[in-house]
C-alpha cells in the first residue's frame, strides 16, 4: 500500500515538475523586451530631476484657492448671522443654497454640519425650510 502510494505521488511530482520546466522555457525563450533603452532611462533619469525642480519651485495657484475659502468663509458667515439672530430665515437659505453647489465636499460638510447641530440643538428657529 504504501509503495502504491509513494508511485502515485512520484507521478504527481513529475507532472508539476515537468509543467514548471515547460513554463519556465517558454518565458526565457520569449523575453519581455524593455521598453526603454539603457540610454532613454539614462537620458529620463537626468532630465527628472530639473523637471522636477521646476515643478517644486512654480508657484502654487492662489487665484483658485481664494475664492474658494473665502466662499466657504461667506457660507459660515451665512450660519453665523442666523445664530447670532437666533432665526433660520427663506434669506438665509437661498443664500447658503447658492453656495453650496461651489464648495469643496468638505467645505459644505462643514457648513451644514454646523447647520443642523444648531438647528437639533435648539439654537436656531426654523421659519424656512433648512434647505
Amino acid at each position: 500500500m504504501n509503495r502504491a502510494l509513494l508511485t502515485v505521488a512520484a507521478v504527481v511530482l513529475a507532472f508539476f515538475v515537468a509543467r514548471l520546466t515547460v513554463a519556465t522555457e517558454s518565458a526565457s525563450q520569449e523575453q519581455i523586451r524593455p521598453t526603454q533603452t539603457r540610454t532613454e532611462r539614462v537620458a529620463y533619469t537626468t532630465a527628472a530631476p530639473s523637471i522636477a525642480h521646476e515643478e517644486a519651485t512654480a508657484p502654487e495657484p492662489t487665484h483658485t484657492q481664494e475664492p474658494a475659502q473665502n466662499l466657504a468663509q461667506q457660507a459660515h458667515l451665512v450660519v453665523d448671522r442666523a445664530l447670532a439672530s437666533g432665526q433660520w430665515k427663506s434669506t438665509d437659505r437661498m443664500e447658503l443654497d447658492a453656495m453650496l453647489g461651489q464648495l469643496s465636499q468638505a467645505d459644505a460638510d462643514a457648513v451644514l454640519s454646523k447647520l443642523f447641530t444648531s438647528i437639533n440643538a435648539g439654537r436656531l428657529a426654523l421659519e424656512s425650510t433648512p434647505l
